[in-house]
């Protein structure tokens, strides 16, 4: 679809009514229609659809707004590779970064074990947080939330170790939000 275009589709006001947490809708009371926009995706409502196709679109178009907020909402903090050893990095995050209120790790190539995560905040306090698992190649962690809400981050300490296979090493990327 290109930039600017229309996409009609049908959406009852009760599915319009549920977007309204996640894109902005316009609702015409008069015309019986209804215009959803949410950044780069745009969806008006009429009334000649199957109430169930209508769902099934309400529930599309909510897809959209959450992965459109989500994409932009990561940060890529920093990424390193894990040797076979046990290895400890330290990402330098630092204040022209901006405040994170979350964080979490991304593996590429081979499985890792993460031993110890540890957040250094702007002001020098340490936060240990609860990851110790085992990570598959091309999987992630969940975000885990800060304490304290949205805080500058100075460091990122990361001990793990990569399972030795024909894979190589992993490489880590730690990313926040």
């Amino acid at each position: 679809m290109k930039s600017g275009a229309w996409l009609s589709v049908d959406i009852p006001k009760s599915a319009v009514d549920k977007l309204t947490s996640q894109c902005t809708v316009f609702w015409d009371q008069v015309g019986g229609s209804a215009v959803a926009s949410h950044k780069s995706r745009t969806f008006r409502r009429s009334s000649k659809m199957h109430p169930t196709g209508m769902i099934g679109l309400a529930l599309v178009a909510a897809g959209f707004a959450v992965t459109a907020s989500t994409a932009s909402a990561a940060e890529l903090l920093g990424c390193r590779k894990v040797g076979f050893l046990t290895d400890r990095d330290v990402i330098e995050v630092g204040k022209q970064d901006g405040r994170f209120s979350a964080i979490k790790l991304e593996v590429k190539e081979n499985e890792i074990e993460v031993l110890d995560l540890k957040v250094i905040y702007g002001n020098g306090n340490p936060d240990d947080l609860a990851v110790r698992s085992i990570i598959k190649a091309g999987g992630e962690t969940r975000w885990i939330d800060l304490k304290g809400g949205k805080r500058f981050i100075k460091q990122i300490i990361m001990v793990y170790r990569s399972k030795p296979s024909f894979k190589g090493q992993a490489t880590v990327c730690a990313l926040g939000r």
